[in-house]
């Protein structure tokens, strides 16, 4: 059973009245991890604003990036963008408190990616871990997470994924968790299948998954069922056009 310090709970959860913190479910955000989103980003407005002088006209960064998002996102004419902070409210405001989860994220995700400040990736992504929320922000990548356990084994895998050699395996795991997170279930199983097949071939320099597998129980025996497993996902995405990364299989590239 799951235990929380008493200190990280409210009065009304310990008294029964409302439930304990828990890993929040897929397909939800709740509302206040939308809230803080929504705090991050006009606090950083603001802020950009005062030190450049500003009263309503946005700043530098979030100028561009305002910008960006409504002519690339949102398809508005450059001519018809407001350049003021009203205008941006009036456009992410509503998306971030009334929209569906994956507009929200999908807002979120675009944001980390395109913003000339890396630490607002940093700060979206401990939003979500300090809010429980069912995804966290790998990369760039919106990737959902079920559990604890599950988020620390992703974050394990990317880690592993970070030799040279494996950047290809790497990029079809955050594809996986993105698809994923859009709904995109068949292409999530083709860009994990992906990522398996790129270290197999990685570590065998064979040309597909099922002889890197021969090759590699040689050396590491693996369950029946699991290389059943793999090469029946592995035919399944056969059926499709499969382009599976090709710069990161062979022996000794670096992905580059």
């Amino acid at each position: 059973m799951t235990s929380f310090d008493r200190s990280q709970i409210s009065f009304e959860q310990a008294e029964g009245f409302q439930p304990l913190p828990s890993q929040m479910a897929l397909k939800t955000v709740s509302v206040v991890l939308r809230a803080r989103f929504w705090d991050e980003v006009y606090s950083r407005v603001e802020q950009e604003q005062s030190k450049q002088l500003l009263r309503n006209n946005l700043g530098t960064i979030w100028g561009q990036l305002y910008r960006d998002f409504a002519v690339k996102r949102l398809g508005r004419f450059v001519d018809d963008v407001g350049r003021d902070r009203d205008s941006l409210v009036k456009a992410l405001r509503p998306m971030f408190e009334r929209g569906r989860y994956h507009e929200v994220l999908g807002l979120v995700e675009w944001l980390a990616r395109h913003c000339e400040d890396p630490t607002l990736a940093t700060s979206f992504a401990r939003l979500m871990e300090q809010e429980r929320c069912a995804y966290r922000l790998l990369e760039g990548s919106v990737v959902p997470i079920s559990s604890e356990e599950e988020g620390q084994a992703v974050y394990a895998a990317l880690d592993a994924m970070s030799r040279p050699g494996l950047g290809g395996a790497r990029a079809h795991l955050l594809k996986a968790g993105s698809s994923l997170t859009a709904g995109g279930y068949a292409d999530s199983v083709r860009e994990s299948i992906h990522a398996v097949e790129s270290v197999a071939r990685s570590l065998t320099g064979e040309a597909s998954l099922q002889k890197a597998l021969t090759e590699i129980i040689k050396n590491h025996p693996m369950h029946p069922a699991l290389r059943s497993g793999f090469n029946n996902i592995y035919g399944y995405t056969n059926d499709a056009k499969r382009h599976p990364s090709p710069n990161d299989w062979r022996r000794g590239s670096d992905g580059r």
